[in-house]
């Protein structure tokens, strides 16, 4: 964002009249004349996996660097355009990012459903639990948006694949 800074001049054997002035930086991430690497705006990937059905998917939400704000993003997992359907996943993701001190931290959504992180975060693990059961599906996908709550970041979708081969696991014979 945009940063204010002051200058002053003193005259110290007091002969000139004191100036100052106040100037601002603007980095709104638009490359200027022909600098292109001015655009400093973190880019958002999403990356999903496969899993068996029943066990969790991991998506990892990635920035291309830091920010001096914090982050805010919306989390949506869905089906809407995947082959998946409603009840083959939980629709509320555990969220989790490591910090500086090297603790997994987990972060809890407002009354929004809105995910807050520290603008030196720039890899999120998004844990969505599929649901076992007994109906053989075969492979199928889901997705998980990220959306930047300040339209600064452009919003990324990834896709995760459960895989559903039939046989039981486990202890589980479902």
């Amino acid at each position: 964002g945009a940063e204010t800074f002051s200058l002053t001049a003193t005259d110290v054997s007091g002969v000139m009249t004191l100036a100052s002035g106040i100037s601002t930086i603007l980095d709104n991430g638009t490359p200027t004349g022909d600098d292109p690497l001015d655009n400093d705006t973190p880019v958002m990937t999403v990356v999903g996996e496969s899993v068996q059905e029943g066990d969790v998917a991991n998506f990892t939400v990635s920035l291309s660097n830091s920010s001096e704000a914090q982050i805010v993003l919306k989390l949506t997992p869905s089906t809407e355009n995947g082959s998946a359907e409603d009840n083959d996943i939980n629709a509320v993701p555990v969220v989790t990012y490591v910090n500086e001190a090297s603790q997994i931290i987990t972060v809890t959504a407002d009354n929004d459903g809105n995910y807050t992180f520290p603008g030196s975060v720039t890899s999120i693990n998004v844990a969505v639990q599929t649901t076992q059961d007994s109906v053989y599906e075969g492979a199928e996908t889901f997705s998980l948006t990220a959306t930047d709550v300040s339209g600064v970041i452009a919003a990324a979708s990834g896709i995760s694949t459960i895989l559903d081969n039939g046989t039981p696991t486990g202890d589980d014979p479902l």
